[in-house]
């Protein structure tokens, strides 16, 4: 929950958007996830409705009618207009941390260095070594009403022009000056396949793992509850999901 008192909001969060109920078990099961991680930053949830916060979209924008949740990305972007708290690490909402990552709330935002896979563990690649562009999935920010003024400007130049919405404006506005995290903080589900790096991925080093593309995990829960997926990653999900219902449960929560 958001409260209207700024006095009392903490100066560290975590953050994501929620644009429509189908993600709204994936916003509950991150809260339960970075609660059963014991991180001690709360979880921020902007929705524009509920939590009014304005919606904030391009002067002439593409319309993503393949997908249309991407007409509201843009207001994930009002993060950076956040300047009550000096850090803010924002989350997709189809991501489940495994581990604490709270260092994440103290990290510097220096340049990092690249090397084997051993080493992707602990450490991201250099933006120099051919990554053009960012994953707006997981994305560590010092909020600045500087930085926020340059976003909105670039958006209203090339709203039109952008493939994937925030993401493409943020590798435009940060191009050059960002930094990549190793991939354990946002390990997208499909690099866990043996053909796509698996070979890079480790079980037990990933915290936090990012369900792109769909179906989400919720998408294979049946009426009455029963998991009809077979992908081992996205049991993860669903065993983590099934033990927030349990806690709720004993608390007296439908």
């Amino acid at each position: 929950m958001v409260s209207e008192n700024t006095a009392a909001l903490p100066p560290k969060v975590w953050a994501t958007l929620v644009t429509n109920d189908d993600y709204l078990k994936g916003v509950l099961a991150l809260n339960y996830r970075l609660r059963c991680v014991k991180s001690k930053y709360p979880l921020l949830v902007l929705y524009t409705t509920t939590f009014q916060v304005p919606k904030l979209a391009p002067t002439t924008a593409k319309e993503y009618t393949d997908d249309p949740r991407f007409n509201e990305c843009w207001t994930k972007l009002i993060a950076f207009s956040l300047t009550d708290y000096s850090r803010i690490v924002l989350l997709d909402s189809d991501m489940l941390p495994l581990q604490n990552m709270d260092e994440l709330m103290d990290l510097d935002l220096d340049l990092p260095a690249h090397a084997s896979p051993e080493v992707a563990q602990t450490t991201g690649a250099d933006i120099s070594t051919g990554l053009g562009k960012l994953n707006s999935g997981l994305l560590v920010i010092n909020p600045s009403k500087a930085i926020f003024d340059q976003i909105v400007t670039k958006m209203n130049e090339a709203g039109l022009d952008y493939q994937f919405p925030d993401q493409d404006l943020l590798a435009d506005v940060f191009k050059g000056r960002w930094v990549a995290l190793p991939y354990i903080y946002n390990a997208l589900k499909t690099m866990r396949e043996p053909a796509v790096h698996g070979a890079i991925w480790r079980d037990d080093k990933v915290k936090n793992v990012h369900y792109i593309l769909s179906p989400k995990p919720w998408d294979e829960l049946g009426p009455d509850g029963t998991w009809k997926g077979d992908k081992p990653i996205h049991k993860w999900w669903i065993d983590a999901y099934k033990s927030m219902r349990a806690e709720e449960k004993t608390l007296g929560v439908s």
